[in-house]
């Protein structure tokens, strides 16, 4: 493809050996290491508010599933929208809890409170994984209120929001966690890696669940063998160097869409989303269009698409998944979303190229198809 979809931005090896050679003069290359330990104390100063820790995890998928560990008995019930990627659902079954799927909002695409209250009226729920689609950071202020009403503990997944020059900073004072992928297709990306923000409060129990769960005495509960290793955390360390050029450009590209598709009554754009999110793709509804024959004719002009999150999760899992409510809206913008690439640094020289392809993919966005 002459506009392929993903093109990771990571720093060059001479940006990060330096720091990595200090591993090997330690002869410390994992178990909470000191470059992890810079790597998490510079997130946590930039990224989050005072009483936060963050905690450096070998994938964002792992670190959603010790924080379940540690919070959450096993049989706990956990809601979580049907329009996420898989491993939302798939955290929730590796901490021995049950996934209960409920509807997104139809503008936002999160979480919906209502959807959620209409669930809890014919089942119990524990506690709520939210998630962040598409990396796209917005005001929590309904739903974390909501939960704390009903004492329920929140757990975002945050997958791809790390990265914002302008975001405000995570957390709070109720208490919720956040937890972020440090992928290479992620804005802020390492190669394989992920941090998690939570509460100082937690962050021994969770550390130890990533330390297959050991206790001083050598004891142990359930865990995994989850910690960022030294490469990774180096290669972090110089991505926090250039986090602000990435996400500029990003921001740039992300706006250029916005025009583009601007106005246009057949398409719905992302709604109320804070500037400094993490534009990892963007998302479109196409309320009159087959998305699969979008994405055929797109390819024709040598631009890559991807389906998110495609299908759903009611519909991707090979097992029955609960549900107490309609899933109408999930189905809906899962059928019609299609996502187009978003390029950084390495790759802004595609940028104008691109937006010429459009151009003949949507001619003046009247022609169709």
């Amino acid at each position: 493809m002459l506009y392929p979809f993903l093109i990771p931005d990571l720093p060059p090896a001479a940006e990060w050996m330096p720091r990595f050679e200090q591993a090997f003069s330690r002869r410390i290359f994992s178990n909470f290491g000191p470059l992890a330990r810079e790597l998490e104390g510079a997130i946590a100063e930039r990224y989050a508010l005072p009483g936060y820790a963050a905690i450096s995890c070998c994938s964002a998928t792992v670190g959603l599933a010790v924080v379940l560990l540690s919070l959450f008995k096993p049989g706990g019930r956990i809601a979580l929208p049907n329009f996420t990627f898989a491993a939302t659902y798939q955290a929730i079954r590796m901490a021995n809890l049950v996934p209960v799927v409920v509807d997104i909002d139809p503008l936002t695409y999160e979480l919906d409170v209502a959807s959620l209250a209409a669930t809890m009226k014919s089942t119990r729920i524990d506690g709520v994984m939210p998630v962040r689609p598409f990396g796209f950071v917005r005001d929590q202020t309904e739903l974390v209120g909501f939960c704390r009403e009903n004492d329920l503990r929140v757990v975002f997944d945050s997958a791809a929001c790390l990265g914002g020059r302008t975001l405000p900073k995570f957390g709070s004072t109720f208490g919720e966690i956040e937890v972020f992928s440090l992928h290479a297709t992620k804005s802020f990306g390492v190669g394989e890696g992920g941090v998690i923000l939570c509460p100082t409060e937690l962050e021994g129990d969770i550390r130890r669940r990533l330390n297959f769960g050991f206790h001083p005495d050598r004891t142990f509960d359930l865990g995994f063998n989850g910690k960022m290793d030294e490469l990774h955390a180096a290669v972090g360390l110089s991505q926090m160097d250039r986090i602000d050029a990435i996400q500029g450009a990003r921001a740039e590209h992300a706006r250029r869409y916005d025009t583009f598709f601007g106005n246009d009554p057949d398409t719905q754009l992302p709604a109320a989303v804070n500037p400094g999110s993490g534009w990892t793709m963007y998302p479109v509804v196409f309320k009159n269009l087959d998305v699969a024959l979008v994405a055929g004719r797109a390819a024709e002009f040598g631009i890559e698409t991807r389906r998110y999150y495609w299908p759903s999760i009611v519909a991707g899992a090979r097992e029955p998944v609960e549900q107490a409510v309609d899933l109408k809206t999930s189905d809906w913008v899962s059928q019609n979303v299609l996502c187009f690439p978003v390029y950084a640094g390495n790759a802004a020289h595609l940028v104008d190229g691109l937006f010429l392809a459009m151009e003949k993919l949507f001619p003046r966005r009247s022609a169709g198809f």
